[in-house]
């Protein structure tokens, strides 16, 4: 039973496949035989073709600009992620700055008894730089420009693809134009070497 299935229904493709393959010939033969109809005039015909290529020729020129911008795009997000993880994981950038003597001395004088813990405080908020806040702060900052260069990147990314894209279909329509145009001037040349032959 299986077999029969499988020989019936390999014999109905291979009929499937002739009957396509008679269409096509046919279909190929009858176009071989017609002229290509000529809607407009050649004149017309030539300044569409003419504008196509422009349109193509700027469309590609903007898809190369598009991609010159994402490449920019790309380096300043890549810098600023740089920063972004150097404040993250970096060393200090305020180490080796002179207000760690004065932090210094504040803490000897705590831990001999001559400040209480408020005064300790007090002075801490006046020295530029101490504690977790101001490396917080750095790391925010950073994170946040890192972000928004991440997110100019991928919207560069974006408009270099729609335009990229926008420059095939439009090297296409050009290749399309500059064919028929071809087309056309033959079909007109043939007739009118028909119209005077003797």
């Amino acid at each position: 039973m299986v077999p029969l299935i499988i020989t019936t229904g390999f014999l109905l493709g291979v009929a499937l496949l002739a009957l396509l393959a008679w269409l096509a010939r046919r279909q190929h033969a009858q176009a071989a035989d017609s002229a290509p109809v000529v809607n407009l005039p050649l004149e017309d015909m030539a300044a569409e073709a003419e504008a196509v290529g422009s349109a193509a020729q700027r469309a590609r020129a903007e898809a190369d600009d598009a991609r010159r911008r994402v490449d920019s795009a790309e380096r300043v997000r890549d810098q600023a992620e740089y920063r972004y993880r150097e404040a993250q994981y970096g060393p200090r950038p305020d180490e080796d700055e002179p207000w760690r003597l004065v932090e210094r001395a504040a803490l000897d004088a705590y831990g001999r008894g001559d400040l209480s813990a408020a005064q300790l405080d007090a002075i801490w908020q006046q020295v530029p730089g101490t504690g977790l806040d101001v490396r917080e702060d750095a790391v925010q900052h950073a994170r946040r420009q890192y972000e928004t260069a991440a997110a100019e990147a991928v919207r560069l990314r974006q408009q270099a693809h729609v335009a990229g894209v926008a420059a095939e279909v439009l090297a296409e329509e050009q290749r399309v134009a500059a064919g028929q145009l071809t087309m056309a001037r033959q079909s007109a040349s043939g007739g009118l070497t028909g119209l005077f032959a003797p």
